[in-house]
């Protein structure tokens, strides 16, 4: 990096010093600080700014009026980091009006490194009106973005960067690597950091790559596993699910419970724009005096992951999930998930999505009440993110179709959503999230002796804590709450829950 920017200066310096802009003094410079400069100018030729600096410093000093011996002392301090300095010389440069179009990529350079990010993103955006086509300024323009927190500008400059001139992939690649890791695309952040530390292993660039990926261990795998233990207090076991049949004459029960899941998850494919992704998991719950309600879920799932630009990407999905209740088979249901991820901005991904699912349910009941069928939805989702805070949001809405064997559970529902994740002190996290489902039943209830259509209005609440312990290990406690006000007495139901548990995913 060092030695293509000493040469890009040298041919700078070559190109002005052919112009004849260094020899040919203005009305304000003399003939010592010309030659001062020259001398400087041969110095920073060799790579060598240190001497170089001490030569247009008394050139300063010779004609303190003199622009251009300003400018080539910020040009010096620039490239030997003494940036709050070299902007005290450009600026006076500046103000002396020299000629040197350079003048706004220094200062653009000086203002990025004292942190102006707004201000060195206007200087190098003006400097690349006037000399387009220079890499390191898009390079130094995607560095000043990331401190504006413009995520999506930076990665056009770095990839703009790369475009003009490969010599910049170790430090380009490391700036997509972690905007990629901020956005939680995780494999593709893997790929190119990976790339920078193995490319450059005694470079600070490389190191600080290598320093990225292992405080994100999980990201250079492509297997990770979780395993869950928690226990709570259910004040209605009976009420599993607001769509699930209530079997005649069951009342409200509640107990203590104890829960477990075991998660493991295989890239099948992992490309920067493309993941295949195998999941499987096992869960339970166990209710202490009530085994008949004791449950088993098995869930296989495959997802695909494309992205098809730096805004686009499509999900697409296969989810089996498999149940028991009380040692029986309770239901199966095969899940086809689509939906396209819209990248508006840093701060806002819109997700549009279309689910189909075919459901089997084998517990035995009267055929209104089968609900084998089909079910179809339609939404979209807008996930937001606060990059100061770390807080991230989402709300959504979406429709739904349930076509059934039976009647009691033919159906339209819309359901609007919104959840707040925000990080919290010591390394804790608070998630809440809220949905108000409006159901609308096609047919006269059995349960109302097929006199009413159903009416249901629920509103689902959860609130977490959750902090981290060591690297893989976390605690949280949950709090759950279902309110069904249905029009139908059978139907009409609260649910509170309250869960604490410990995680570990490696």
């Amino acid at each position: 990096m060092k030695t293509h920017q000493a040469r890009s200066l040298k041919y700078w310096l070559s190109g002005i010093i052919a112009g004849g802009l260094l020899l040919a003094p203005s009305l304000r410079a003399n003939e010592e600080s010309r030659a001062l400069i020259t001398r400087g100018a041969a110095e920073l030729g060799r790579n060598n700014p240190a001497a170089a600096l001490e030569h247009f410093q008394n050139a300063t000093k010779a004609d303190p009026q003199d622009g251009d011996a300003h400018f080539l002392t910020g040009v010096a301090l620039n490239r030997l980091k003494r940036h709050r300095e070299a902007l005290a010389s450009l600026q006076e440069a500046e103000r002396l009006k020299t000629q040197y179009r350079d003048l706004h990529f220094e200062l653009g350079w000086a203002r990025l490194f004292e942190r102006q990010y707004q201000r060195a993103v206007d200087a190098l955006t003006h400097y690349e009106s006037i000399k387009p086509g220079r890499a390191l300024t898009q390079e130094l323009l995607g560095r000043a973005y990331l401190g504006l927190n413009q995520d999506d500008k930076a990665e056009v400059a770095f990839r703009e960067a790369l475009k003009r001139d490969a010599r910049l992939a170790p430090t380009c690649n490391y700036y997509l690597g972690a905007i990629a890791m901020r956005r939680g695309e995780r494999e593709k952040a893997a790929q190119l950091l990976d790339a920078v530390a193995r490319q450059q292993p005694e470079s600070v660039i490389g190191q600080s790559a290598r320093s990225l990926l292992e405080s994100h261990p999980a990201q250079s795998r492509r297997w990770s596993v979780a395993a869950s233990a928690a226990f709570g207090y259910d004040s209605n076991v009976i009420q599993l699910d607001p769509s699930q049949p209530l079997p005649p004459g069951l009342s409200k029960r509640h107990a203590l419970s104890g829960q477990f899941s075991v998660a493991a998850a295989y890239d099948l494919v992992r490309q920067p724009d493309d993941v295949v992704t195998l999941g499987y998991e096992l869960s339970g719950t166990f209710y202490d005096g009530i085994s008949s309600f004791d449950t088993i879920d098995n869930r296989l799932a495959l997802l695909w992951r494309r992205r098809l630009d730096q805004r686009l990407a499509l999900n697409l999905g296969a989810d089996n999930r498999y149940s028991q209740i009380g040692g029986d088979a309770q239901s199966y249901d095969l899940t086809f998930p689509l939906s396209l991820d819209v990248r508006l901005n840093d701060w806002v991904v819109v997700r549009p999505s279309y689910t189909f699912i075919y459901s089997q349910n084998f517990l035995a009941v009267a055929p209104t009440l089968d609900r084998d069928g089909t079910a179809q939805s339609l939404g979209v989702t807008a996930f937001l993110r606060c990059p100061k805070s770390r807080a991230t949001g989402h709300i959504g809405l979406a429709h739904r179709w349930n076509d059934t064997d039976g009647g009691d559970y033919d159906y339209e529902s819309d359901t609007i959503s919104a959840g707040l994740n925000m990080p919290l002190p010591g390394r804790a996290a608070l998630d809440v999230s809220y949905s108000r489902i409006f159901e609308r039943y096609d047919n006269p209830n059995s349960f109302s002796g097929f006199t009413t259509n159903r009416r249901d209005d629920v509103d689902i609440v959860r609130v977490e804590v959750s902090k981290i312990l060591a690297a893989g290990w976390s605690v949280w406690a949950a709090y759950n709450h279902v309110r069904d006000d249905s029009n139908l007495p059978t139907f009409d139901y609260s649910r509170h829950t309250w869960t604490a548990g410990v995680t570990f995913r490696y």
